[in-house]
């Protein structure tokens, strides 16, 4: 799960005068969807008049009481900041801060940035939930539909802006539930895999991480696999991640290369084995330093078996010689 709540939860977005953001861009609605254990409540607040704006953003202020999470798709860096500035702008207490709060965007991103052209809330419709909108006003039309409300009184382009605004809000409901089944099973859903359990192993989920990558090796790539020997190392597993480190190697990845040589340096003691690895790696000095001290190792070993060898031979040439048979 992405997040476990016993308290009511708030979907939000807004509809803007403007992508600037800042003092001059007015949030002219602004949309909830509060959910909890009993359904859904969808209210949306439309700003009609510029000087309603304080009772527009206290009615909005009160919908918050009693939240315990907050759900947005890219409210941290722009929804919330503007609603921020309009709260401070009134002189009214600005409740966001309190809560807690999702965007929707980041877990998207994470399972799907490497992979999708791109993570706009309509790709995610239509790549993860599997619908189009028809006859949806773009959001870049909804500034000139509310100058037209203010100017001239006209409702249908409005009417476009606020239909636009409830797909927004549904999307974010129904993408709740999706997410969290997407971060089970990435590879059902054709996610990330590696992002997602990289995910995991940030939220203490080692476990979880390493079935994630065991259970999807076949779709892992060079760095999933390496993910993926890093925890069989973890584990003691050393056999498992050589057999991962091996191929890799042979192919010619630096990093394969890197954990065979110390592999090899520390767990079989194979220093000519892993000298050789390591002067396959890319020139720079990690490659000099490690091969310095692989060959001060060999030179030591070679040095202490000279000394010994001499020891032995001395010790032989001063004890007696049994050739003939002692006299009794």
């Amino acid at each position: 799960m992405l997040f476990k709540s016993d308290a009511d939860l708030i979907c939000l977005d807004t509809e803007t005068s403007g992508l600037a953001g800042g003092t001059g861009t007015w949030a002219f609605v602004t949309g909830l969807l509060r959910g909890n254990a009993e359904g859904w409540l969808l209210r949306q607040y439309l700003l009609t008049r510029l000087d309603a704006e304080s009772a527009y953003l206290e009615a909005i202020a009160a919908e918050f009481e009693g939240a315990g999470l907050l759900i947005s798709y890219n409210g941290l860096s722009f929804d919330i900041p503007l609603l921020t500035t309009r709260f401070r702008l009134s002189g009214q207490a600005d409740p966001l801060p309190a809560l807690p709060h999702l965007d929707l965007l980041k877990p998207v991103r994470r399972a799907y940035g490497r992979i999708w052209p791109d993570c706009r809330l309509a790709s995610v419709e239509q790549r993860l939930l599997g619908f189009k909108r028809k006859d949806d006003l773009p959001g870049s039309e909804a500034p000139a539909a509310w100058l037209a409300w203010l100017r001239a009184g006209e409702v249908t382009p409005l009417a476009g802006v606020l239909r636009h605004n409830r797909w927004d809000l549904l999307s974010l409901a129904a993408l709740i539930p999706r997410l969290g089944e997407v971060f089970s099973d990435p590879g059902a859903f054709d996610a990330d895999v590696r992002a997602v359990a990289a995910y995991h192993q940030a939220q203490g989920r080692s476990d979880r991480a390493f079935e994630l990558l065991r259970s999807e090796r076949r779709r892992l790539d060079t760095a999933g696999l390496m993910d993926l020997a890093r925890l069989h190392r973890r584990r003691g597993d050393w056999d498992s991640a050589r057999a991962i480190w091996e191929p890799l190697a042979a192919q010619g990845d630096a990093e394969a290369r890197t954990e065979l040589a110390k592999y090899h340096e520390h767990r079989t003691r194979d220093l000519h084995r892993a000298l050789a690895l390591a002067r396959e790696l890319p020139p720079g000095p990690l490659k000099e330093r490690r091969c310095a001290r692989l060959n001060a190792k060999l030179d030591a070993r070679d040095d202490g078996s000279s000394a010994l060898m001499d020891a032995l031979a001395a010790t032989l040439e001063g004890s007696r010689s049994f050739d003939r048979p002692p006299k009794i």
